[in-house]
């Protein structure tokens, strides 16, 4: 007997921005639920070939399989836009999606600080969710990801909360809600700010390291010079947030590093692919992020600050 749809899936069209690794989890976890999924690439060329085959998302010895729509210029009205681009193409992605999204909610679930700011400018019209995602996955092939883990979305509204905007219909609890339903852990976060940098300051060590030692996430804990890099990265992104007013939502940056290395293992870490497909990587948005704001603020951040610029030169060279 078919499984009935819940009243949160009918008739609810979502676009996911993005046919990356994390964009194409989110999507077909969505569609294989039942939501009218749009997968939105800026290749032409690559969206007619995905829209002719099963997105795959191999999990373990088991796979998801979803049927999605790709293409360059969505059509319609939509109730969720889920913005899952790099946090370098978000300005140029959101000023696109000004002539087809009208005034959907705006889910950015990016890595870095500055984001909301960005959207925030880009689309003025839009209620703008930030989220916070640990899922961590890798693009096998075209059209094919494995996901090394399922982990939770925490969303919240810095500065524009959805529920005060003139468009209710897709108030923060149900895009929370909408998530769950498709089998993608989410909680709701009165206030987003700290996990944002919580999770930049992880990425801020994670990152650049692994990416300039061309390793898996899990093998950073296996040198001793490498965990002692992290720990420096760290503790400088601390002094940094303290600096600027924030809350961390841990106590050491470095312990989550080490726990994050320990869940995500198998994981090649997005800077890491970056680097090897010879793409930007996101930078500007993690340690650079914070080589500015420290310099706002009268302090030094000496390794984020050499980081940024031994990743700044590969990408020149590349």
């Amino acid at each position: 007997m078919a499984k009935k749809k819940s009243k949160i899936v009918e008739g609810v069209r979502i676009a996911v921005v993005g046919p990356g690794a994390i964009g194409t989890v989110f999507a077909v976890y969505l569609a294989k639920s039942g939501y009218k999924v749009v997968l939105v690439d800026h290749r032409a060329d690559r969206a007619r070939r995905l829209s002719k085959r099963r997105l795959v998302i191999q999990r373990g010895r088991g796979r998801l399989t979803a049927k999605v729509k790709v293409t360059t210029r969505p059509r319609g009205k939509f109730d969720l836009a889920i913005l899952a681009v790099k946090a370098y193409s978000v300005d140029k992605a959101a000023r696109k999606m000004k002539s087809w999204l009208g005034k959907a909610p705006v889910l950015a679930i990016q890595n870095g600080l500055g984001i909301a700011e960005i959207l925030a400018k880009s689309l003025p019209r839009n209620p703008i969710i930030i989220g916070v995602t640990f899922q961590a996955a890798n693009i096998v092939k075209e059209g094919v990801v494995a996901q090394v883990a399922n982990l939770p979305t925490y969303v919240g509204c810095p500065g524009r909360v959805p529920d005060e905007h003139p468009r209710r219909d897709v108030p923060l609890h149900n895009v929370v809600a909408i998530l769950k339903t498709a089998d993608l852990p989410a909680a709701e976060e009165v206030d987003i700010l700290p996990l944002v940098w919580g999770k930049a300051l992880v990425n801020s060590a994670i990152n650049p390291i692994c990416a300039l030692a061309g390793i898996r996430n899990g093998e950073l804990l296996k040198s001793k010079s490498l965990r002692a890099l992290a720990e420096v990265v760290c503790l400088e992104g601390q002094r940094v947030a303290q600096g600027a007013g924030i809350r961390l939502p841990y106590k050491s940056a470095y312990e989550v590093v080490q726990r994050t290395c320990r869940q995500t293992a198998a994981n090649r870490c997005s800077m890491l692919q970056d680097i090897k497909a010879a793409k930007p990587t996101e930078i500007e948005f993690l340690n650079g992020a914070l080589y500015r704001i420290a310099s706002e603020h009268g302090t030094g951040v000496p390794v984020n600050w050499a980081l940024m610029q031994i990743i700044r030169s590969l990408e020149k060279r590349k």
